[in-house]
């Protein structure tokens, strides 16, 4: 299921732009690519002694919740990979289930506490296939 869901809208602005997971890890994988190779060759060494990095909790939720998003096609690939593997070894992959779920509830909690700009929340965001990523750990830990 999980695989299946990589080939879905992981994001989607409202219809006109989609995105599957295999496409966002695609994009993400260049994009740090591209942030790696210009960091290495800045070689600047300045100090950031008098910048103030100090968020808010909405903003920390929203950070959090972004982050979770865009790291979520590599963590469910992973995940499945694992869970594959723990089913050929004939054991039970409810370990990997909670531990899929519990990265599910924290991006929920975090997208919910996270502001919405324009009556717009990160949660309009997600597409369908991160929906079915999403809750096939409740499949992994069934019995």
């Amino acid at each position: 299921m999980i695989a299946i869901s990589l080939l879905l809208p992981y994001l989607s602005v409202m219809g006109l732009f989609e995105m599957s997971g295999f496409e966002m890890m695609a994009e993400l994988g260049d994009l740090f690519s591209e942030l790696v190779g210009e960091d290495s060759s800045s070689g600047g060494g300045g100090s950031d002694s008098g910048i103030d990095y100090g968020l808010d909790p909405e903003q920390l939720a929203l950070l959090i919740a972004t982050v979770m998003f865009l790291s979520s096609p590599f963590f469910f690939a992973i995940s499945a990979l694992l869970s594959a593997i723990v089913l050929l070894m004939k054991k039970s992959p409810r370990t990997i289930g909670g531990i899929h779920l519990t990265f599910v509830i924290i991006f929920m909690i975090s997208a919910f506490l996270a502001p919405t700009a324009l009556g717009i929340s990160i949660l309009d965001f997600v597409g369908i296939g991160f929906y079915l990523g999403a809750f096939s750990s409740l499949l992994l830990m069934v019995k």
